[in-house]
């Protein structure tokens, strides 16, 4: 009775360790975007505009790491290593269903038919 209670015990803890350790990799977070993108630009007075403008298509990435629906110029893009999404089609980007473009300036999404 005794031995099946630690190991009960054991279980739970290390359950508990898992999820501390990799609860950032399973969920994506829209606070972790705009973070970054402020320690990266070093800059206080970022406008909006200033994350979506662009002069060619390579320069426009999905905003977020998980399920995007929208896009920013890639000096602005989230750091993505080690992060896991599902492989659900849940926004216009997932699946091939559109694809981050320049236009008029600005990024934006093109709806592939």
């Amino acid at each position: 009775m005794k031995k099946g209670i630690v190991i009960v015990c054991i279980i739970f803890l290390f359950l508990i360790c898992f999820y501390l350790i990799y609860k950032n990799a399973f969920f994506d977070s829209e606070v972790d975007v705009v973070q970054k993108s402020e320690l990266e630009t070093n800059e206080s007075d970022v406008r909006i505009d200033d994350h979506m403008k662009c002069t060619s298509d390579q320069e426009c990435v999905p905003a977020t790491c998980c399920h995007p629906t929208e896009v920013v110029n890639k000096n602005f893009s989230p750091n993505c290593s080690g992060r896991l999404c599902t492989m659900s089609c849940e926004t216009i980007l997932d699946c091939g269903r559109g694809k981050p473009v320049c236009n008029n300036g600005f990024c934006d999404i093109d709806v592939l038919q």
